[in-house]
């Protein structure tokens, strides 16, 4: 389900750029949650039964992260370059574990502490060395910006990992969406937004987005963080760039202008790659030998 979620965010990438020619980023941002949020509602109606107060609080507290984390996000890019932006967005999976140990009470194994630092020394790779900017430019507000972004985003996953086996998993869903479109529709019509989409294709690729990428990786991500503690979650989620580069149709990363088969790309995807293996089949390899070992 986790890395099912990663790919569809991974294939948003190319498809969100083409939009962002069409309308304003508060706009896109609040139709996406709107009709993704309105998909949910209409396959899974039914379970609006498990209202609560308790369920609406944490959905909210959800669309709200949602919403924080992508807007501040996006500032960040504004002031920074893509590359930079996308290397600080990955410290969020540096947080989750310290995260995890106070808020859930819970260690990460070796095998996810393992994978996470391969997995972000693939992200270095992939964004940093393989720029001929590298981390130039220092640090400023664009730079302060992401990193509260990627410390939004690791309580994200947090609170995902806490909620989901507390709460009916598609009342969660439903209202966090809508909370988080709610917000973006709000300041769209705040500081003025472009036109709606005005050609069939532009609309198409927002019905993909919504449905696919919004709509069906939340439902996806809140099921398998069900299941999954949030670090190695966090490893999983590190694929999302390494999906990105398999679905750019001119083979690019990022902003279009490193080839896949730059040689820093190539090592930081299988460094990614790696971690998720160590993350994933490191306990299941240690559980059969020491099983052999102690039979």
């Amino acid at each position: 389900m986790l890395l099912l979620t990663t790919l569809l965010w991974g294939s948003s990438f190319i498809t969100t750029e083409y939009l962002l020619h069409e309308v304003d980023f508060m706009t896109l941002m609040a139709l996406r949650n709107l009709l993704a949020g309105l998909v949910v509602l209409l396959c899974f109606l039914k379970y609006l039964k498990h209202f609560s107060w308790k369920s609406l609080g944490a959905a909210s507290v959800l669309g709200v992260l949602l919403f924080a984390g992508g807007l501040l996000q996006t500032g960040g890019m504004i002031f920074s370059t893509p590359e930079k932006t996308a290397f600080i967005t990955s410290f969020q999976n540096l947080f989750i574990p310290f995260i995890s140990i106070l808020f859930l009470r819970k260690k990460p194994s070796p095998f996810s502490i393992a994978g996470l630092v391969c997995a972000f020394a693939g992200m270095y790779f992939i964004t940093i060395a393989a720029s001929p900017n590298g981390f130039s430019g220092g640090w400023g507000i664009g730079e302060t910006l992401t990193l509260i972004s990627a410390f939004i985003w690791a309580w994200y996953i947090i609170f995902i990992s806490k909620f989901s086996k507390n709460h009916n998993l598609y009342f969660l869903s439903i209202i966090q969406l809508f909370v988080a479109g709610i917000m973006y529709a709000a300041i769209a019509m705040f500081i003025g937004s472009r036109p709606m989409p005005n050609t069939t294709s532009a609309w198409l690729l927002l019905l993909y987005v919504a449905i696919l990428p919004s709509a069906g990786a939340t439902i996806f991500m809140m099921i398998g963080q069900r299941h999954t503690p949030p670090t190695r979650a966090a490893v999983i989620y590190s694929l999302e760039p390494v999906f990105a580069l398999a679905f750019r149709s001119n083979n690019s990363l990022l902003d279009g202008s490193y080839a896949l088969a730059n040689l820093p790309t190539l090592i930081g995807g299988a460094a990614i790659v790696f971690g998720v293996l160590v993350s994933e089949l490191g306990p299941l390899l240690f559980y059969k030998e020491a099983k052999t070992l102690n039979p």
